[in-house]
């Protein structure tokens, strides 16, 4: 599982703009959070903190992205005008 977030960062990372979507990866962290809470079994919380970790550090290189992307923006636009 931890596998398959590695396309997504890497495409990010080369692409240099964020190309998800924020609702369905807070869905998707949203998710594991309520398994969390409901599991009983120590496998199942060690997935649910997996899915957890990487669904948040996706979440936060989407947030670093978006925020250098707006920087770059507002200093383009000032350096225009």
């Amino acid at each position: 599982m931890v596998l398959s977030y590695l396309p997504v960062v890497k495409r990010m990372f080369s692409q240099k703009k964020n190309t998800e979507d924020f609702p369905i990866w807070i869905a998707l962290m949203i998710a594991p959070v309520i398994s969390l809470l409901a599991s009983k079994g120590l496998l199942a919380s060690v997935y649910a903190i997996r899915a957890i970790v990487c669904t948040g550090a996706l979440l936060l290189l989407m947030l670093r992205i978006e925020i250098l992307d707006r920087k770059r923006s507002r200093f383009e636009m000032d350096s225009a005008a």
